[in-house]
């Protein structure tokens, strides 16, 4: 019997490397520009937020039409107690007009509260309801569990005796949550992360290396910004930075609580806000005591906190009586206004 030899393995041809030569003009042409690219993501970017923020506005005048409630073509309320769901208290006026001037009125021109789509409206409607209740629903939608009893509300403050006892320029805080406990400071957004933001630190930051002691990351980050304020175009780091170091310098390192508010529009757009909240984390939030959370997962834990309150007969005002806290004890018209007007969508995941 003849038996055939196992055949050895067959080696790998190895040939001769071929000559490098460049690409044709025509190839040349046809590959990408890094440059074009940026500019088609640049486009694409102001496209979506374009897209998302007409819709907004559009939401906005629509609640407006179907309460009657007069708006002028650039989206103005003719009357600013219009555009609230209550009339400002002495208090909120005096904060707002100290701090942020012309927000309610430039002189015979109405301010950028009495707008549809303002920050300032916004935050009013959410937290100035609270006052002179029992406001354990509002802190628990903050993320916290701080003394509730009894809880101040500043608006516009940049610092712990508000309006005056920082000058920080461009940082206010929309609203602080004071308590015996460390304080809730609130910075909040509503179309903004949409467009461009003014990412340019105000030359106090830069300049006071002694008031940063305890936020050198933050202080390192600052400086980053001032080279280059395109390292965030959504969200306001600068602005988050001025109230960092304001209420550092006042409170101590991790004094109190910061808290983003920002709306989730959902998309490619609100992925971008996402990123960059991330990143600031990573930057600053060793120094800083930060949380981030989008109005709708706020709303959805309010919606909640009120609910439960109610099923456990929670009374609806600090001094425990019902009956003398301004509106309805089961906060319904509160909640049915904001869902209607700013959260008539499920809360994106």
């Amino acid at each position: 019997m003849h038996i055939e030899s196992p055949r050895a393995p067959r080696r790998r041809r190895v040939g001769v490397a071929k000559e490098f030569r460049p690409l044709d003009e025509e190839t040349r042409v046809a590959s990408p520009n890094p440059n074009d690219c940026a500019n088609d993501c640049a486009n694409d970017r102001e496209q979506d937020s374009g897209t998302l923020i007409r819709s907004l506005e559009r939401h906005q005048r629509e609640w407006a039409a179907e309460r009657k409630v007069e708006v002028d073509g650039a989206g103005l309320t003719l009357s600013l107690d219009a555009n609230l769901i209550s009339p400002l208290c002495q208090t909120t006026r005096a904060d707002l007009s100290t701090s942020l001037p012309g927000i309610l009125a430039d002189g015979e021109k109405r301010g950028e509260m009495s707008a549809l789509c303002s920050t300032a409206a916004l935050v009013h409607n959410v937290f100035d309801y609270w006052r002179g209740r029992v406001a354990a629903p509002l802190v628990r939608a903050c993320g916290s569990t701080l003394s509730q009893d009894p809880l101040e509300l500043h608006f516009a403050a940049t610092g712990p005796a508000a309006p005056t006892a920082v000058h920080t320029p461009g940082s206010p805080a929309d609203v602080v949550l004071a308590a015996r406990a460390r304080p809730i400071v609130v910075a909040a957004s509503f179309l903004e992360p949409y467009t461009q933001v003014d990412n340019r630190p105000a030359p106090e930051l830069l300049h006071a290396k002694a008031t940063w002691s305890g936020l050198q990351a933050c202080r390192n980050l600052t400086i980053d910004l001032d080279s280059n304020t395109q390292r965030f175009q959504h969200l306001a780091v600068a602005r988050l930075l001025g109230i960092g170091q304001s209420w550092t310098r006042e409170l101590g390192e991790r004094g109190f609580r910061l808290l983003y508010l920002w709306y989730d529009c959902g998309g490619r757009a609100a992925d971008r806000v996402r990123a960059e909240i991330d990143r600031f984390r990573m930057r600053a939030g060793g120094e800083l005591d930060f949380e981030a959370r989008s109005w709708q997962e706020f709303f959805r834990e309010l919606c909640g906190a009120c609910r439960a309150g109610r099923a456990a007969g929670a009374p609806a005002s600090a001094s425990g009586d019902p009956a003398s806290a301004p509106g309805d004890d089961s906060h319904e018209s509160y909640l049915q206004y904001l869902s209607s007007r700013y959260f008539p969508l499920k809360p994106s995941s």
